[in-house]
Order: C-alpha cells, then structure tokens, then sequence
C-alpha cells in the first residue's frame, strides 16, 4: 500500500499513479523494441567468422536472416565461404542458436551484446 502512496494526499497520489503508468508504458515499449525489433551488426575476426559458420552453416543462415538485409561476408574467397566479417541479425532464432550452441566465450558474449543492447528505438 504505500508503494501505491496511501500515505500521500490524494492529489498526490494521482500524480504517483500517473507517473507509475507512464513508467510502465515506457517498460512495455522498451522490452517490445529489444523483443521484435531487428538488430543488423558485425562479427569481426576470422576465428569468430568461422565458429559462426560451425554452428550455423552459411547456407542454412542465409535462409534464416528475414530481411531484405544482405548476409555480407568480407575475405578472399569468392564464395563467401571463408571472411574476415559477417553481418548478423538479432533474430530470435539465430541468437539463440549462437548462444545455446557455440563453445566459444568469446562469440556467446558478442551476440549476447549486441542482441540486447542499441536498439535504435531504445536510445
């Protein structure tokens, strides 16, 4: 009850109430944006590249990215098959994937990062 400012008047209780709703709105909305919202960013490094690849094979990670986006691979190959980068999204699956699946520390902490941090709506 006193979180709810039974203690407080009643105008002043309104105002908590209003200000709790907004707080709760703003909540919502944040964790909608990191939830469904889609994240495009970078895997750096040859190692981080191929442990992506270990995991999800290129082929079956082009079919899982939803967007009009295109999956980049940066390196010497003309196949894409071997890179120094590659553009992931923070899809649901593929994040998932990515942390449930990899051994590498490394890769589970950059995914983990980038899918759930600077969702542009949530700056």
């Amino acid at each position: 009850f006193e979180r709810d400012g039974i203690h407080l008047t009643y105008t002043k209780r309104e105002e908590a109430r209003e200000l709790n709703n907004v707080i709760v709105g703003l909540e919502s909305l944040f964790t909608n944006n990191i939830t469904e919202k889609t994240k495009f960013y970078d895997i750096e490094g040859e190692e981080m590249v191929n442990e992506v690849d270990r995991v999800i094979p290129r082929h079956v990670l082009g079919q899982l990215v939803r967007t009009a986006a295109p999956l980049e691979s940066s390196g010497t190959a003309n196949d894409g098959s071997s890179g120094s980068s590659l553009t992931l999204s923070s899809e649901n699956l593929i994040t998932n994937t990515l942390l449930a699946h990899s051994p590498s520390p490394a890769l589970r902490k950059e995914v983990y990062l980038q899918s759930h941090t600077s969702i542009p709506e949530n700056l």
